[in-house]
């Protein structure tokens, strides 16, 4: 530790002073000085150690301890008996005089305004040296190499023949892998990235595979005093309304019937109080898994006039998702209908596509249909409709190609949808005749005159006409 004291003339400055000033003590009496001049030009840095005052000497001194100081070797050596103090941002440089040091004391005496020298920033100063830290680096030319490439005199001949441009890749592929009859219509033979044409075939032999592990019970909801054949149909016709409402897709409707269909096969002792919350909740669910924004719980209450609240829906929907072990591949019809329309999508217009899907929908009411599976469902309803409208040759080789059935296997679902087509004046679930009634949307398919043709219909109902 030293000892400094700091006179009237005395530049006073850093820590200390500032401290000392804020206390009322003022040496000079001329008002406070720079505060940070001294510590930002300051050749010597302090401790963080704070400087105490120790005694007053005089009127124009103050004596202080001052903690060791250590040479900043960045700027290198400075004179003993002279010391520059640069302030950063201020042209000039204050310089102290007569430093007298003496042992551990040291006296600096402030100059006055007269006196004080000042220096331009640009004036070298000769006693600090430069540090070799600080020297500019001299910037090194790369050397860039240049590799040279041999050209080669003539090319070799290509043996194979050249490539076939006009032939799309896919349609090469399927040419080597999948070997079609010449009879059978190419339907794969496009390249739509939406309809998947290389692996179309595969996705729908999957399907079908898939479809075909779950089967329905043959007396399944006849002999059920809980939840009879009849409450299904209401349940399903009141769905298709809702669907209509809520501008949901066809794909979600066949979806929720078939959940319906499930959890009552698993669960046949539900209570009949229960079976529109179970209803909801499979469109909801349907929904969740097809649609991009699925509707709201509470507007689905709303639409059964409050009869459940949303959290009966939460809880039922967690119990059909554990009963079903949250299986929900599920193979609808309207997925193979789309595939099968392409076969001779020429002779598909849109009353021709609207009428196969009208009588999907009238299957849902139905439940002798649970027992047939899908595909069967989709190819018989393509079928009826190719008839109803005269089509030449309705099942042949291209369709039994693509769908895997010949029309035999299409007769026991064919001769139903026949019947059914037969009692639909009669029948008391009118959503779905109300629903293809539009003619903007559908076509008015389901007042189509075709459909007045009994004796046509009849002859399909005839189990001597497919055989």
């Amino acid at each position: 530790m030293s000892t400094t004291v700091i006179h009237q003339t005395s530049f006073v400055s850093g820590p200390s002073a500032r401290g000392i000033m804020k206390k009322g003590i003022n040496p000079s009496g001329q008002g406070k000085q720079d505060k940070d001049a001294m510590d930002i030009a300051s050749p010597y840095f302090y401790s963080k150690k704070s400087r105490i005052p120790v005694s007053l000497h005089g009127e124009n001194s103050i004596m202080y301890e001052e903690p060791e100081v250590t040479q900043r070797q960045v700027l290198g050596k400075i004179d003993e008996n002279q010391y520059q103090h640069q302030q950063r941002g201020v042209k000039g440089i204050h310089v102290v005089s007569k430093v007298i040091k003496n042992k551990f004391k040291m006296t600096v005496k402030r100059p006055s305004i007269a006196n004080t020298t000042i220096v331009s920033v640009t004036q070298q100063n000769p006693l600090i040296k430069k540090s070799p830290a600080l020297k500019k680096s001299k910037s090194v030319k790369k050397k860039v190499r240049v590799f040279a490439v041999p050209t080669p005199h003539r090319l070799l001949r290509d043996e194979h023949q050249p490539m076939e441009i006009d032939i799309a890749p896919n349609k090469r592929i399927r040419q080597v892998m999948v070997k079609i009859p010449d009879a059978v219509e190419d339907i794969d033979d496009h390249n739509d990235p939406f309809k998947c044409p290389l692996y179309a075939q595969d996705i729908y032999e999957y399907l079908m595979s898939v479809e075909r592990k779950w089967v329905f019970p043959a007396e399944y909801l006849n002999n059920n005093p809980r939840v009879p054949s009849h409450a299904r149909a209401i349940l399903v016709d009141w769905l298709i309304d809702v669907q209509v409402h809520q501008k949901l897709s066809t794909q979600t409707l066949h979806i929720t019937a078939a959940l319906i269909d499930r959890f009552l096969c698993l669960c046949p002792g539900i209570d009949l109080s229960l079976l529109q919350l179970v209803g909801i909740t499979c469109l909801l669910i349907a929904a969740k898994f097809v649609e991009r924004f699925p509707p709201e719980i509470a507007e689905l209450c709303f639409l059964t006039n409050h009869t459940y609240l949303p959290n009966q829906v939460l809880e039922m929907e967690r119990w059909i998702l554990k009963t079903l072990s949250f299986n929900l591949n599920i193979p609808d019809p309207t997925i193979y209908l789309d595939r099968f329309l392409q076969i001779h999508e020429s002779q598909h217009t849109n009353e021709v596509r609207h009428m196969a899907a009208y009588i999907l929908d009238l299957t849902l009411t139905d439940v002798k249909f649970v027992h047939f599976v899908p595909s069967v469902v989709a190819a018989s309803a393509i079928f009826v409709t190719r008839i109803i409208f005269d089509i030449k040759e309705p099942w042949e080789h291209s369709f039994a190609y693509h769908t895997k059935y010949s029309q035999h296997d299409l007769t026991k679902c064919v001769k139903k949808m026949a019947k059914m087509l037969l009692s639909v004046k009669l029948s008391k679930q009118k959503a779905a005749f109300l629903k293809y009634s539009c003619k903007e949307t559908y076509c008015s398919v389901s007042t189509h005159p075709v459909l007045n043709d009994d004796l046509l219909l009849k002859e399909l109902a005839d189990e001597e006409t497919l055989v």
